[in-house]
């Protein structure tokens, strides 16, 4: 796939489900339930705030998904 230099004559496949800019024909993005996400830090963060770190429970399951440990310092 062919990632182009100036977009300014390419049309964006799809806009980002967190932020709302474009993403252009070769760009990598994450495919969620409510589209497509930039695959950068900002909007991968957004993303994981808006769907799983709503609980506790919520941020201590994805923690343990992703192999975090919770610890309590002594």
């Amino acid at each position: 796939m062919q990632v182009f230099e100036d977009k300014q004559d390419v049309a964006p496949v799809a806009y980002c489900a967190m932020c709302g800019e474009e993403i252009y024909p070769g760009e990598i993005a994450l495919k969620v339930d409510e589209g497509l996400v930039h695959d950068e830090l900002s909007c991968i963060q957004w993303y994981i705030n808006e769907h799983y770190l709503v609980t506790n429970d919520a941020a201590d399951l994805l923690l343990e998904i992703i192999g975090i440990s919770r610890e309590v310092a002594r």
